[in-house]
C-alpha cells in the first residue's frame, strides 16, 4: 500500500491565511487612499501659492499692468495662460486636485489694496473686463501672495 505525501497545506490553513491577508488589506487601503487625497491636497496648495509668487512677480516687473476699481477695490486679472506662456510658472503647476488642466478656465485676480491674490474661474469675471485683461470677481477663492 502506498503511504500518502502529506506534502502542502490543508484548506483550513489556506482559509486562514486568506482570512489574515483580507482583514490586512482592510485596514491598510482606506489608510493608503487617505494620504494620497491629502498630498494631492497639499500639492494643489502648494500650486496656488506658487501661482500667487508669479502673479507678484508680474505685476512687480510689469509697469504696464492695467489696475482698474470695481467696488471699491483696484484689481488686475492675470490670465493663467499668460504666465504660462511667459514662463512665470511651469504647466505642471496649472493643475487641480484630480490633475485637470486649469489654463484655460482659471485666473488670478490681484488685488493691490489688500495685497492679495484670488484664484478664480474665468467664467466668473464679467467679459468687459476680460477683455482688458483686468477685473474682479465675487464668485472667488482668496489666498495670501
Amino acid at each position: 500500500m502506498k503511504k500518502l505525501d502529506n506534502k502542502g497545506f490543508t484548506l483550513v490553513e489556506l482559509l486562514a491565511v486568506l482570512v489574515i491577508l483580507i482583514s490586512v488589506m482592510t485596514i491598510a487601503v482606506p489608510a493608503i487612499s487617505g494620504s494620497l487625497e491629502e498630498s494631492k491636497s497639499k500639492q494643489f496648495e502648494k500650486n496656488k501659492k506658487l501661482l500667487a509668487n508669479a502673479s507678484d512677480f508680474y505685476v512687480t516687473n510689469n509697469k504696464d499692468v492695467i489696475f482698474i476699481t470695481l467696488n471699491g477695490n483696484t484689481s488686475c486679472f492675470i490670465d493663467l495662460n499668460f504666465l504660462k506662456n511667459e514662463n512665470y510658472v511651469d504647466s505642471s503647476v496649472l493643475v487641480d486636485i484630480d490633475g485637470n488642466d486649469l489654463s484655460d478656465i482659471a485666473a488670478i485676480v490681484f488685488d493691490s489694496v489688500r495685497y492679495t491674490f484670488t484664484y478664480t474661474l474665468k467664467k466668473d469675471i464679467d467679459n468687459d473686463i476680460k477683455e482688458c485683461t483686468t477685473g474682479v470677481s465675487a464668485n472667488a477663492e482668496s489666498f495670501s501672495g
